[in-house]
């Protein structure tokens, strides 16, 4: 932009130049210099006549006396540059007054280069020029900034409204996430749900199959954001369709892991636990498609179980139907603690990982009190541990605990 406008001649008849002078003989003089040049030129006698001059028309340079009566060209230089900013005028102050002082005064006032008199005409041509090129650069300068001004602004309203559609996404997926959990006098329910973005791609579900059995789910789609929230709508809508068909919950992933397959993009996947809890034998059937291994409380034992399977891709990763499942007994005391990934690969300042070691200690230090006290000092340590929010990841929790 710069050596566009450097490079660039605007005609001398389009640029208009105020003379200020109460002297009418050098006002002539300079006068018949600067129209034989081809320039416009406008006249005032004195400070508060060319700013009543600037009012009805803008100069592109003013070239004015320092001694004048009524104002001085001081005075005026001071006012021009402050009430008419904007308009971005050049300023060259001539007097016949040679010592550094009064040239000091005359910048200090504003001006932008300062002539004494007599002046040689070449001088002061060029004087006139060097004063244009720095107009028009001022001008294209200020104009992209109001450019730039009206695109920040503009992309400021869209980042707004991209937010809002994010929140309005994110809001539905809340609605998907479970508003009130089933109720059992020897069960109780903990949970904690917080997305890296405004919405995200983590899911869990607590499923009323029917009066005996309940489904629990923990899924992670890949990635984050509006995206990822999409496919985690799709899988719940899915979900929900098939758990009253299929009694195991290895079958209802290979009929999940189909139907992404022809509805689903291929850059996406989804790793899931199912797991179904028979509330008469108090015993959980589950299957994993690629999830991170869930754990189990022991009471009787005091220590944590892991809750693997043999075989299991993750949705949408392949068409595979190797899906198989495993039975635990669900004793008074134990407690299933379902989550993400965003837990045990969240990392500190150091990149170590908060892994699966020191989840399990945090269970076992806290295998006494309720569900939520549990679902509270697994964050807690998180907390501590990454000294970060918001979380780069996803982060979902699901605690089901029996009582003793």
């Amino acid at each position: 932009m710069p050596d566009r406008i450097l490079h660039s001649h605007i005609p001398n008849h389009e640029r208009t130049i105020l003379l200020v002078d109460d002297e009418q003989t050098n006002l002539q003089l300079l006068r018949t210099l600067l129209v034989a040049q081809g320039y416009q030129v406008i006249l005032a006698e004195n400070g508060r006549e060319a700013i009543e001059r600037i009012k009805e028309k803008t100069p592109d340079l003013l070239i004015m006396d320092v001694c004048m009566p009524e104002m001085s060209g001081l005075d005026a230089c001071r006012i021009i540059k402050s009430e008419f900013r904007e308009k971005l005028i050049q300023v060259i102050l001539l007097t016949g007054l040679s010592s550094t002082e009064s040239k000091v005064q005359g910048l200090d006032s504003g001006a932008d280069d300062y002539l004494t008199k007599p002046y040689k005409n070449e001088e002061m041509l060029a004087r006139i020029r060097s004063a244009l090129r720095i107009h028009d650069l001022a001008t294209s300068l200020y104009q992209t900034n109001i450019e730039l001004q009206k695109v920040n602004s503009d992309l400021a309203m869209a980042n707004r409204k991209i937010e809002n559609d994010l929140k309005v996404v994110g809001d539905i997926q809340r609605s998907f996430l479970p508003q009130v959990f089933p109720r059992h006098p020897d069960l109780e329910f903990a949970s904690f749900y917080e997305p890296s973005e405004q919405a995200g791609g983590d899911y869990y579900d607590v499923i009323e199959i029917n009066k005996s059995r309940w489904g629990l789910l923990m899924a992670d789609v890949t990635g984050h954001g509006t995206p990822a929230a999409v496919v985690m709508a799709i899988t719940h809508l899915l979900m929900n369709s098939v758990v009253n068909t299929f009694r195991h919950p290895s079958t209802a992933l290979k009929v999940i892991n189909e139907k992404l397959n022809v509805h689903l993009a291929p850059t996406f996947y989804v790793t899931m636990f199912y797991g179904v809890l028979d509330l008469d034998g108090m015993r959980l059937t589950y299957s994993s498609a690629g999830h991170d291994i869930m754990l189990l409380y022991r009471a009787r034992t005091g220590k944590v179980e892991e809750l693997k399977t043999d075989h299991g891709f993750p949705l949408k990763l392949v068409e595979s139907d190797e899906y198989d499942e495993q039975t635990v007994k669900f004793e008074p005391g134990d407690r299933i603690v379902l989550f993400t990934d965003g837990i045990v690969e969240m990392r500190n300042a150091d990149g170590d990982l908060f892994g699966y070691d020191r989840l399990i200690d945090v269970i076992c230090r806290n295998s006494r009190g309720s569900a939520q006290d549990l679902v509270d000092a697994i964050i807690r340590d998180l907390e501590v541990f990454c000294a970060q929010r918001p979380y780069k990841d996803d982060v979902t929790l699901l605690v089901l605990h029996r009582n003793p």
